[in-house]
């Protein structure tokens, strides 16, 4: 049985920046996560400042993904999102390391045009 993947946003309710950007199974459990996550410093930061004016992030699902699609495609779509929404000057509290690597050429080639998924992976040998 395949799961849905769920690409996020951390918003910040007062700005309504995006200020975090995710992927998860269960949105519910991952926000409550991010709430007590000591280990981002700054992320933790903000959203301690947040609790003092009695507010909290808004957990702002924006893609719904089945995993049977390809077992890459969910964070492949994740970092699509991360790096828009740097280039649209957002302040992030993503520690991901974003670099250009040969798996996003071959995610690239399967996932970001208009043929169909199917007569790529055909291409490409790939069955899931």
């Amino acid at each position: 049985m395949s799961k849905i993947k769920f690409i996020y946003y951390l918003v910040d309710p007062i700005s309504n920046e995006i200020r975090y950007i995710g992927q998860t199974d269960n949105p519910k459990h991952r926000f409550h996560t991010h709430l007590k996550d000591e280990l981002s410093i700054d992320k933790f930061a903000w959203i301690e400042s947040l609790r003092k004016r009695s507010l909290y992030p808004i957990l702002k699902v924006v893609k719904e993904i089945e995993d049977s699609i390809h077992p890459l495609y969910a964070s492949w779509r994740e970092k699509k999102h991360i790096l828009n929404a740097l280039k649209n000057s957002s302040q992030l509290f993503n520690r991901t390391y974003i670099k250009s690597t040969p798996l996003d050429t071959v995610c690239e080639m399967l996932f970001d045009n208009n043929e169909s998924f199917e007569k790529k992976t055909d291409k490409c040998g790939y069955r899931p």
